[in-house]
């Protein structure tokens, strides 16, 4: 009883980041949404570019973050083309947007970060990663 108070309190405090978060696999955005949201994140899912720009096009101004899963299946746009079209927008809540790149593939973190990433991480996300993002001042 007393934690739940005390989350109470923390909640009261601490406004509610909101993070629109884009995998391919149903999978890893219920588990990865699950642990944001548990780090506190107000938690967005979709599952590809073209559907995380029709959001972000639509409230521009309504993301703290976008998080993309960086490799996906051939024939489908990845993450790194998600953050590509978001430095390229002329809107400034999108091109402004913080971006963190996740991936299985460590060899992506240069070329993340390079294209404008904020931050790559190593798949697979953890609850003290995702408590470390919300902490974050961006």
């Amino acid at each position: 009883m007393k934690r739940k108070h005390h989350n109470e309190i923390v909640s009261r405090k601490m406004p509610r980041r909101r993070v629109l978060y884009m995998d391919d696999s149903k999978s890893a955005r219920l588990l990865y949404g699950r642990i944001l949201s548990e780090a506190g994140w107000m938690v967005e899912t979709c599952s590809s570019t073209e559907e995380a720009l029709i959001k972000l096009n639509t409230c521009p101004d309504s993301y703290d973050m976008v998080m993309s899963d960086v490799i996906t299946p051939m024939n489908m746009s990845d993450g790194f083309d998600l953050l590509r079209q978001m430095k390229l927008s002329i809107i400034r809540g999108i091109n402004s947007t913080p971006f963190v790149a996740l991936s299985t593939c460590q060899e992506l973190s240069n070329l993340a970060l390079t294209m404008g990433a904020i931050k790559f991480i190593h798949k697979p996300l953890t609850p003290s990663i995702a408590n470390e993002l919300c902490i974050i001042h961006f």
